[in-house]
């Protein structure tokens, strides 16, 4: 199979390559698909399609690392991740997404002791009360829980 991006008749950019790939179904079996990409320059690219864990997951390849990009895609959301060094996932969850904004939200709430005195914060600190700990502490356990919901 022979491909070529149909884009470049739009004008789209004029440093693009415009020679075909060459693009070839590589492997296929009950569970999976595999694609290689030969680009014009001579890299390649590969795609494997595959039902894991009841999902279809979608793992690319590129020739600059070993790990891939996988796309994973469940019944009620779609999400990016990589084992890739140094590369967090990007989750594309909306939920989750939501649920991370909420956590960020009630973390910038949590005030610092050095935004409630003008004076010896020091001193600050030695006057709090078993009370107020004691508030505090609730509050940092209510920020453990949201975000062991949403590493879930």
């Amino acid at each position: 199979m022979i491909m070529h991006d149909w884009r470049l008749n739009d004008g789209i950019s004029l440093n693009v390559d415009a020679r075909t790939w060459d693009v070839q179904a590589k492997e296929a079996t009950p569970t999976s698909y595999r694609i290689e990409a030969t680009c014009p320059d001579g890299t390649e690219r590969q795609l494997w399609l595959e039902i894991q864990d009841g999902n279809l997951v979608v793992h690319a390849y590129d020739p600059e690392h070993e790990e891939p990009m996988n796309l994973r895609i469940t019944m009620s959301d779609i999400s990016v991740d990589t084992e890739r060094e140094g590369q967090a996932p990007q989750v594309a969850d909306r939920k989750r997404c939501d649920a991370m904004q909420e956590f960020v939200r009630q973390i910038a709430t949590v005030s610092l002791p050095e935004e409630e005195t003008t004076g010896d914060l020091d001193e600050f600190i030695a006057d709090l009360d078993e009370e107020r700990l004691f508030g505090e502490y609730h509050t940092f356990m209510d920020v453990v829980r949201s975000a062991r919901e949403i590493v879930r």
